[in-house]
């Protein structure tokens, strides 16, 4: 359960591209309607609309409806999409960083989890900053 937990929570970091300014932004999610990282995807976009008094909409494609999960990064990268959703390990043939927690028994907690995502998240933000990309 935990592992779920900490997964959820990396999962749930959007990739954004900096120099994307747009009223009406896609963001594409592998996973379905049904699943918690999509329905924290939903709120975000709920969020980002309330927070924008409605100058920018996110429409959440979710279920890889738009775009396959290994593909999202590529699809940020490139400005085909404004901001995705992935699981964060997938991008580790580009970057070790992204593999920190695929070690298993690594964290076996949630507070392991929290530890190691802040200890992991500078590092994070800097391979994604040369890739062009955010949290």
């Amino acid at each position: 359960m935990f592992k779920k937990l900490a997964t959820a929570t990396l999962v749930t970091g959007a990739l954004l591209t900096s120099a994307v300014q747009a009223d009406q932004w896609h963001m594409p999610t592998p996973y379905g309607d049904a699943n918690l990282p999509t329905q924290i995807a939903y709120g975000f976009a709920e969020d980002i609309k309330n927070g924008t008094d409605g100058d920018i909409t996110i429409t959440v494609h979710s279920g890889a409806s738009l775009v396959k999960h290994p593909e999202i990064p590529r699809a940020v990268r490139t400005g085909q999409v404004q901001l995705g959703e992935i699981f964060i390990g997938i991008m580790g043939n580009t970057h070790p960083v992204f593999k920190h927690d695929n070690i298993p028994f690594l964290a076996t907690s949630f507070e392991d989890a929290k530890r190691l995502w802040e200890a992991a998240k500078p590092q994070i933000e800097k391979q994604l900053d040369k890739e062009g990309m955010t949290l």
